[in-house]
């Protein structure tokens, strides 16, 4: 329903950058039903999941910084353009 609903107004709204915006939130709320169970039964993930969130993050941020480095430019720069 989520996706049937918000991608195409998402798209509507922000145009490519919204439907991307709208797909990377889709699994927000079946990661927070899993987070919980698993909680329940005693097999938090909080810590690993943010410490592998930490480096997914830095490493992106290290390749973004490597191709502007190089004189490319930030990819999300064409969504934004109007």
């Amino acid at each position: 329903i989520f996706i049937v609903f918000f991608l195409p107004l998402s798209f509507y709204l922000m145009q490519y950058l919204g439907a991307i915006i709208a797909i990377a939130l889709y699994d927000l709320p079946l990661y927070a039903v899993l987070a919980f169970g698993l909680n329940q039964h005693g097999l938090g993930t909080f810590i690993q999941d943010v410490q592998m969130t930490c480096l997914l993050v830095a490493l992106v941020t290290l390749f973004l910084f490597c191709r502007v480095s190089l004189g490319g430019d930030l990819p999300i720069a064409q969504l934004l353009v109007t």
